[in-house]
């Protein structure tokens, strides 16, 4: 599904060029915009007073362990025509990642990413929820966050984890499957869509991301990752990544037909770092041969304004896919 939105008038406000004295981050110019994109953590100080649009993205979950569901993606929110104060300093913070299970617990949560002058005045998305394990309990459910992870595929069926409902953020993951031969995990969810659910012989897919521009480039952001197939050893049968960096699911590669297959082999994919996705769920293969859940890419901040001062929305940029 694509949203498009009526391109909102623009009407010049300032002549001065609004780049000469605003700091912060890697800056880039594409047009009449001006780019300032935060891979790690750091300080945003605006020249003048103006309007800015602003991308935060949490860091990505964790897969599971073991049959593992997929990393749910980082928190996304977009604020539109944000008004800075010139010689404000904003604090820009950035999300780590959620470390990959090693052992029957959930994938670690993703870390919170921060846009603001205070605590109490700041925009907080949140890190993403790690993916469930196989165990008898609660660690089979996928944990919470901005986008829910994957419930694992092996085991007592878990439970998806939830979004952030407080504020919308992204979407919950994939319920697990465990009445097959072949049992899928569920993936993570995106900043677009839920994970997809696991089934016999086939695990879910990570839920999509948001594209926006950010510089010269269209980027897709917060994908969920995929789960894992247990006893598997087909390409098809473990999850996808969701786009926006979201990491496949892993898979036991028993058929010597696939070995030096680039990306799949044995072992999930890490989220993208600076997309906010999801780790790959780890896989559980013949023999008991478990496997770790992959890590999830870290957050970024990304911070656009026009170069000569003219008032502006970036909505006809946003696109849902």
């Amino acid at each position: 599904m694509v949203m498009r939105y009526a391109k909102d008038r623009v009407v010049d406000s300032e002549s001065a060029n609004q780049t000469s004295s605003t700091t912060g981050g890697s800056i880039e110019f594409h047009n009449d915009e001006a780019f300032h994109t935060f891979n790690t953590s750091g300080t945003f100080t605006a020249g003048v007073d103006m309007n800015v649009d602003v991308l935060i993205v949490a860091g990505g979950g964790g897969g599971g362990y073991d049959s593992g569901g997929g990393g749910g993606a980082g928190g996304l929110v977009f604020l539109s025509n944000h008004p800075v104060t010139s010689g404000q300093a904003y604090q820009v913070w950035i999300g780590a990642g959620g470390s990959g299970a090693a052992s029957q617990v959930q994938g670690s949560n993703g870390q919170n990413s921060i846009f603001g002058t205070s605590n109490t005045s700041a925009y907080y998305t949140e890190g993403g929820g790690g993916g469930g394990s196989a165990h008898p309990g609660t660690n089979d459910n996928g944990a919470s966050g901005g986008s829910g992870g994957g419930a694992s595929g092996s085991g007592p069926d878990g439970n998806p984890g939830a979004a952030n409902s407080a504020i919308f953020q992204g979407y919950p993951g994939g319920d697990g499957y465990t009445a097959g031969s072949v049992y899928g995990a569920g993936g993570g969810g995106g900043a677009g869509e839920k994970g997809g659910d696991g089934w016999s012989l086939q695990a879910g897919d990570g839920g999509n991301g948001l594209s926006f521009v950010t510089s010269s480039k269209r980027k897709t952001y917060a994908g969920g990752g995929g789960g894992s197939a247990w006893r598997t050893d087909q390409l098809n049968q473990q999850g996808k990544g969701g786009a926006g960096g979201g990491g496949p699911g892993g898979f036991y590669n028993a058929n010597p037909g696939l070995a030096g297959f680039p990306g799949f082999e044995h072992n999930s994919n890490n989220g993208l770092t600076n997309r906010g996705g999801g780790g790959g769920g780890g896989q559980h293969g013949p023999g008991d041969n478990l496997a770790s859940g992959a890590n999830g890419g870290s957050g970024v901040v990304v911070i656009k304004y026009k170069k000569f001062g003219a008032s502006f929305s970036s909505t006809t940029d946003f696109v849902i896919n």
